[in-house]
């Protein structure tokens, strides 16, 4: 992990650290909540909620056919973020995922994906699932910690 500089904040010290690929690719792992960036239509931002799942490099989510999620599956660049905090310590974590959407088209896949524990929280029918190729996968990690007599220079992550 890459630190950046340390903050005080009263008894507190904040850190910031980038995360590696590989202990990004371990969150995302348990993962099942994520949001997906994207420009609409008119290439207004756009970020939309997805119930997903991470699996061999590629993050898949479910879209109704038809709909904006479901038109970024044409090889569309987008962007996933995932991402867990604890406003009580303020502190947490996200991973951000760019790359391109494809629909899944293999009918083995497909069935395989159906036995997961991805299940739309949104109402109506989401048969359509959308994989996105990861090209670049970023992270960094905030951690707060309790000062005990004079803060070091550096602190260590726990």
């Amino acid at each position: 992990m890459k630190s950046v500089p340390l903050e005080r904040r009263g008894d507190y010290i904040l850190k910031m650290y980038e995360l590696e690929e590989d202990v990004c690719r371990q969150m995302l792992a348990r993962c099942s909540f994520g949001r997906v960036a994207f420009g609409d239509a008119a290439e207004r931002p756009t970020i939309l909620p997805v119930n997903c799942l991470f699996s061999d490099g590629a993050v898949l989510f479910r879209a109704q056919a038809g709909s904006a999620l479901d038109r970024l599956g044409r090889g569309r660049v987008v962007a996933f973020e995932a991402d867990q905090v604890d406003l009580i310590a303020e502190s947490g974590w996200s991973v951000l995922v760019r790359g391109t959407a494809t629909h899944v088209r293999d009918p083995a896949r497909i069935a395989a994906l159906a036995d997961t524990a991805v299940h739309p929280w949104a109402p109506g029918p989401r048969d359509r699932w959308i994989e996105i190729h990861a090209q670049q996968i970023t992270g960094r990690i905030i951690r707060r910690h309790r000062v005990f007599g004079e803060v070091a220079p550096s602190v260590a992550p726990d």
